[in-house]
Order: structure tokens, then sequence, then C-alpha cells
């Protein structure tokens, strides 16, 4: 069950620091994080190509981990396109000077604000 704490530990270690830079880059669920221009994908794909694809998978690997026991086989897309999103908009309204820790704070915020159920 999801609870804030876990929530409160992601936005502290993406807040230190501590989060990988290097992880193997998110295919799933139509979406694509990559580092890759020229990588393959299939149309209707979701593709988000970022110099920061490591680290940003890693975040979304972490949030599926909190968030598992909310989604299933019908809300899975509804929930990797919200990130996408977000993700898109954030990266690409500060393009050449990311600050990749207001990024990964505003994607939390968003999803914890779109994605959590009140007990």
């Amino acid at each position: 069950m999801l609870t804030p704490i876990h929530l409160a530990l992601l936005k502290n270690r993406i807040d230190s620091g501590h989060f990988p830079r290097i992880h193997p880059h998110f295919a799933g669920a139509n979406l694509i994080i990559t580092d890759i221009a020229s990588r393959n994908f299939e149309k209707g794909d979701l593709v988000i190509i970022t110099p920061f694809a490591g680290a940003v998978s890693w975040l979304i690997d972490e949030l599926k981990t909190i968030y598992v026991d909310e989604l299933n086989y019908k809300n899975k897309h509804q929930f990797y396109a919200e990130i996408a999103i977000i993700l898109e908009s954030a990266l690409h309204d500060h393009d050449d000077t990311v600050d990749i820790f207001a990024v990964f704070n505003h994607v939390l915020s968003q999803v914890e604000t779109n994605w959590t159920t009140s007990s």
C-alpha cells in the first residue's frame, strides 16, 4: 500500500542527488525513454529523447514501484502517458539549462497529485 513516506523518501533521495545517472532506459506501456535520437519505435509510442535518459528511467521505475498497487492493465498506459507529458513539458521548458532536480520534483509533485488516492 502506498504511503506518503515512500514519496517523501524518493523526494529526499532526489534532493540529495542520490540517484543514478546510468540506468537501463525505460521502455514499456508505449513509453520510451532514450538518449538515442535514431532509436526505433512503433506508431503510437510516446518517445522522450533526453541526455538524462538513465536518470529519467530510474525515476519512472521508482514511481512504478511506489504506485504498483494503484496500477493495472486498464490504467497503466494513462499513468505513463501522464508522466511523459509532464516530463516532455518540463524538459523542453528549460532546453539547454535543464535543472534535473527541478524536473524530477515537478514530476513527483504532479504524479502525487494525480495518482495518490485518499485512504
